[in-house]
């Protein structure tokens, strides 16, 4: 069976992204987003379990605080 246009895909109903998956949609490294965090310049993270986990506001908000190159 074919897929229909415009069928959501669950990457439109997520509230947090994974360490993994902010990397992947920023495209930003695993070790630049640690050094980051170690600057004081990464975005607002939360423990949830054992998982660590970035808001997708706090994504948000820290990718419109970056600076302009």
């Amino acid at each position: 069976m074919a897929k229909r246009m415009n069928q959501p895909t669950n990457e439109h109903f997520f509230e947090a992204y994974t360490i993994a998956h902010f990397c992947k949609v920023y495209d930003l490294s695993t070790r630049s987003l640690y050094r980051a965090w170690a600057l004081g310049r990464g975005p607002c993270r939360r423990k949830c379990g054992g998982r660590v986990l970035i808001g997708r506001a706090d994504a948000r908000a820290w990718f419109d605080d970056l600076e302009v190159a």
